[in-house]
Parts: C-alpha cells; structure tokens; sequence
C-alpha cells in the first residue's frame, strides 16, 4: 500500500508498542522492499 499510494508518512505505532518489531527491523523491510527509509 506505502508504494501505491505515494505516502510520505503512515502510522507504526501499534507494531512497536506491542513489541513485535523493533524500529530498525521495520526499516530494514521497507529497504528491502524498494522503499526509500533513513537508516
């Protein structure tokens, strides 16, 4: 959906609240995924 809809921000905050992904895994999958992130 990020790359379709040329978001420039979306909501995480349950993923991390939870503790399921940290910060750094989830930008690594953006990455991985073709989608441009600070790292």
């Amino acid at each position: 959906m990020i790359k379709y809809a040329d978001a420039d921000a979306v909501l995480v905050a349950s993923i991390f609240h939870y503790g399921k992904y940290t910060v750094r895994q989830a930008k690594e999958y953006l990455k991985n995924e073709g989608i441009n992130v600070r790292l």
